[in-house]
Formats: structure tokens, C-alpha cells, sequence
């Protein structure tokens, strides 16, 4: 007897399956092609992947490519041969050592999304999970992806970024940002407190990039008052970490 399957979900996975063949970026025809679906129905299926944070899409480009979150998917199951691995493992080690809310994130368009969280080991603590969603031009995570780009990439994204922005909403002005991303490149890391959350901070540092891949980053995140007392204290374990993992 046949198992009945839902097709909505053996569509899903066999976008996924289809990248991990192709192993490059992709635009919609490329999938509805190569899957033999109705274009309409691929676009769908692809947007909802990127919504998902399973898929990032380059909006000038219109292709699509898996996110890391994909890769982490099975980052549970214990192998020494996952690359992921190593990150899951340092984030275990610096939620231990510091006790407090340990976050990957990506840039995925013009938002940061968190793809793995590791809760911090106290009663009173920073709640965030996977999948949340920051804006890239007004975050703490966000600020770091933008200081490490040309000006003139920076001057697109923020173009981009203003041209979403709803009626009275604030401009984004590189003018107005450049001393912040100067303070970051020049610390290597970069401090958020009471600017996304009220009560809450994050300090943050860029991971090895892999080329092909959304930008990573790394991010301790607790009560404002935590964050600014210890920040240079979380970065410098985040530094050390990340040598010694992913050196």
C-alpha cells in the first residue's frame, strides 16, 4: 500500500534537496524547471522558504540560495565533520562561561534573522529565539554586517532600506552612521544596548565568512546593565572562542 504524502511538504524539501545537488545559487525558473513545477507555484513556495529563513534571495540578482540554518538543521546530531558543529559547540561554550543568551545571526536581505540560540543558564534571562527577525540599519547585529561592507554598498542597502520605510518612518542617513561604524571597525565588535529592546543589549562580532554564504555573526545578549559592564569582557571571549573553533 502507497503512503500518502502532503505535497506542500515534499515540495519543500525537494527545493532543499535540489540545492544540495546544484550546490549554487538559483533563480525560480532554474527550480520550476529543474523540478518540473508551475512557475507560480515555485515562486510561492520559494518566497515562503525565504519568510521561513530556509532560503536568502538577492533581490537584484532574483536568486535564491539555502541560509545557514539549513546547514544547522541537523547541527544536534553529534559529527565531528560538520563545519556547523564547531559553532554550535563554541556558542555551548560561551553560554557556559558567561551564563547569558549566546545568538547566530545572519543578514539575509535587509534583516538580521537569529538561526540558533543558546539560552542563557539563568532564572532571570533574555528571551529570543530562532527565526527572530532585527532590522539591518538599526540593529546592533545589523550595524556590524553594514560596517564591514564599501561605502558604496552600504549607500544600496541603505537606499533599499528607505525606499520599504512606511509613511513617517525615519530615514537612514550614512552620515548620520559613520561614526558608529568607524567605532566598530576600529573595536572589532559592536555594542546594541536599549536600542532594539528596552532593558536588553547584545554585543557582537562578525564569524569567518564563507564565500557563497550569507555573513554570520555572533552575539551575547542580557539586561542592559549586564552588557554594558561586561561588553569588552563578551568580546574578548567571543574572540577567543572563535580562534580557537574556527581558526
Amino acid at each position: 500500500m502507497k503512503e500518502r504524502v502532503v505535497k506542500s511538504a515534499v515540495r519543500a524539501l525537494q527545493v532543499l534537496e535540489f540545492f544540495d545537488e546544484m550546490r549554487t545559487s538559483a533563480s525560480v525558473m532554474e527550480v520550476a524547471r529543474a523540478l518540473k513545477y508551475p512557475q507560480s507555484s515555485t515562486s510561492g513556495l520559494l518566497k515562503s522558504l525565504v519568510t521561513l529563513g530556509y532560503l536568502s534571495y538577492d533581490a537584484h540578482a532574483r536568486l535564491y540560495a539555502p541560509t545557514h540554518r539549513v546547514a544547522l538543521l541537523g547541527s544536534w546530531i553529534p559529527s565531528p565533520n560538520l563545519g556547523e558543529g564547531k559553532v554550535v559547540e563554541m556558542m555551548e561554550e560561551l553560554g557556559e562561561l558567561t551564563r547569558e543568551t549566546v545568538i547566530l545571526g545572519e543578514q539575509t536581505g535587509l534583516i538580521v534573522r537569529y538561526i540558533y540560540v543558546v539560552p542563557s543558564r539563568q532564572l532571570m534571562r533574555l528571551h529570543v529565539g530562532p527565526g527572530l527577525v532585527r532590522p539591518l540599519a538599526s540593529s546592533g547585529m545589523g550595524r556590524l554586517f553594514l560596517s564591514s561592507y564599501p561605502v558604496e554598498k552600504v549607500r544600496e542597502l541603505l537606499k533599499r532600506i528607505n525606499a520599504d520605510l512606511g509613511p513617517g518612518e525615519q530615514i537612514f542617513r550614512l552620515a548620520d552612521m559613520a561614526a558608529d561604524f568607524e567605532d566598530i571597525r576600529s573595536r572589532g565588535y559592536a555594542v546594541s544596548i536599549n536600542r532594539i529592546t528596552a532593558g536588553a543589549g547584545v554585543v557582537a562580532t562578525l564569524l569567518p565568512h564563507t564565500e557563497g554564504f550569507p555573513p554570520l555573526a555572533i552575539a551575547i545578549g542580557g539586561f542592559s546593565e549586564t552588557v554594558s559592564k561586561r561588553a569588552a569582557e563578551f568580546a574578548q571571549l567571543m574572540k577567543s572562542a572563535i580562534n580557537r573553533h574556527l581558526a
